[in-house]
């Protein structure tokens, strides 16, 4: 089902799934990184049922979700938590979305690239798409300082 999932996604840059669906991917997705970190990997769900008919790109949680657990779970003995959210923006009506994790954050700005640094491409990507997706009205926002985790905050509009 995850694969199908995947391949599904390459429909095209306004392809568009309801939460609930994208959630139900993560949850499989989550299900594996389980079975390779046992209880180190911890997982708390604050998911609004009002929200689940809401549209996002497909695999827009996914990447943050693999983040967390490379660089805040799995390198830690003792592991960590993930933490999903989802809501109604109460002001805007949009949809608020949240990955945070509880490991050791870093400097915001070793976030920037540097000319010639090889960094990922999970959160730079999903600003690119944002960007184009949604002609800019679309909010990503990271907040991370060192031994202060890491939380990526998204707002995505909604018809």
């Amino acid at each position: 089902s995850m694969l199908r999932y995947v391949l599904d996604t390459k429909r095209g840059a306004d392809a568009r799934v309801a939460l609930s669906v994208e959630i139900a991917f993560l949850r499989d997705y989550l299900a594996l990184e389980a079975l390779r970190l046992g209880p180190r990997l911890r997982v708390d769900w604050d998911l609004d049922e009002a929200v689940m008919d809401d549209e996002l790109p497909p695999l827009t949680l996914q990447p943050l979700v693999e983040n967390s657990i490379l660089h805040a779970v799995a390198p830690i003995k003792g592991g960590g938590c993930v933490t999903i959210s989802a809501r109604r923006n109460p002001l805007n009506r949009g949809l608020d979305l949240c990955v945070a994790d509880d490991g050791p954050g870093c400097d915001p700005a070793a976030l920037e690239p540097r000319p010639g640094q090889r960094r990922g491409i999970g959160l730079a990507a999903l600003k690119k798409r944002f960007a184009l997706d949604y002609d800019g009205h679309a909010k990503l926002r990271v907040n991370t300082a060192p031994g202060a985790g890491f939380r990526v905050d998204l707002w995505i509009p909604q018809t």
